[in-house]
């Protein structure tokens, strides 16, 4: 038996569900923004402090429980310099000896504050070129704190995973609420039309050949829907890529863009079909 769809289900009166991935679709590339952006920012950062180490002088001996004189902090400032001078893998040098902290204004008590040398590196050095600077420093002042970038780089990875997990179950979040969403709307649909649907069904139309008339009414509002938010997406791009100072891949962005555009067509006609088998178990 052939059956228009238009005829029983017009796609009109899915406008709704269009809007909804719409919406749907526009949320979950913005999460893929976001995941993208953790991945650029990340892979700067790396970059940074891959080139870099950073020296502590304390303020405080935790062995002898004494606090530093700034003649002492100055004394070992000194040393670090005589070992970082004329190094050939040391490009720069930049020395932040903060605010002392204030016990006592009247009986003027304070205490130094910690003094930080950064050292920037030469990124074309050879491999682990900074050990050497690394373990004459520990000899000569074993109370200095060296931060390295293998130790940050944990952090960042360590970070930048959890933020990347947190995106993805974004958008995996969004897929299933627009799966029980979508559902629902079909749901509807197949009680507003039963009389309709048995009728067809009784004329010789499989619980098959029905979900095929869904699907196809649902084509156009899902497709203009997909449509309307990819580019809601591209007109927020430029402003997002600004704001957050970040140069987005154009070409992995789109991929990620079209990757979700697909899945959500594609997720749409399934959950539609299966809902309607689902649902037409029944009919006589």
């Amino acid at each position: 038996m052939s059956v228009k769809s238009s005829q029983i289900l017009p796609a009109s009166e899915f406008y709704h569900l269009g809007l909804m991935s719409m919406f749907m679709i526009f949320l979950a590339c913005l999460c893929v923004l976001g995941f993208a952006s953790v991945q650029d920012i990340t892979r700067g950062w790396l970059v940074d402090i891959d080139n870099q180490l950073l020296v502590e002088i304390p303020v405080y001996d935790s062995i002898s429980n004494n606090i530093y004189t700034t003649e002492k902090i100055d004394s070992e400032k000194q040393k670090i310099q005589t070992i970082l001078s004329g190094d050939p893998i040391i490009t720069d040098i930049s020395i932040d000896e903060g605010t002392p902290l204030i016990i006592d204004k009247k009986m003027n008590s304070t205490i130094p504050a910690p003094l930080f040398i950064s050292i920037q590196l030469r990124s074309d050095r050879a491999d682990n070129a900074e050990d050497r600077i690394i373990k004459k420093i520990e000899k000569t002042l074993p109370s200095a704190i060296l931060q390295t970038h293998k130790a940050w780089e944990k952090d960042i990875q360590k970070t930048s995973l959890t933020l990347k997990f947190l995106f993805s179950g974004m958008v995996l979040a969004i897929l299933i609420v627009t799966s029980i969403v979508l559902s629902a709307i079909i749901r509807m649909q197949i009680t507003s039309h039963r009389e309709t649907l048995e009728l067809i069904h009784l004329l010789g139309a499989s619980s098959k050949h029905i979900g095929k008339i869904f699907i196809k009414a649902i084509n156009a509002p899902l497709l203009w829907g997909g449509l309307f938010g990819f580019s809601a997406v591209i007109l927020c791009l430029h402003p997002l890529s600004s704001i957050l100072d970040i140069s987005f891949d154009l070409k992995q962005i789109a991929l990620y863009f079209v990757t979700i555009w697909i899945a959500f067509y594609f997720l749409g006609r399934l959950v539609t079909y299966w809902t309607v088998l689902s649902n037409l178990k029944k009919l006589p």
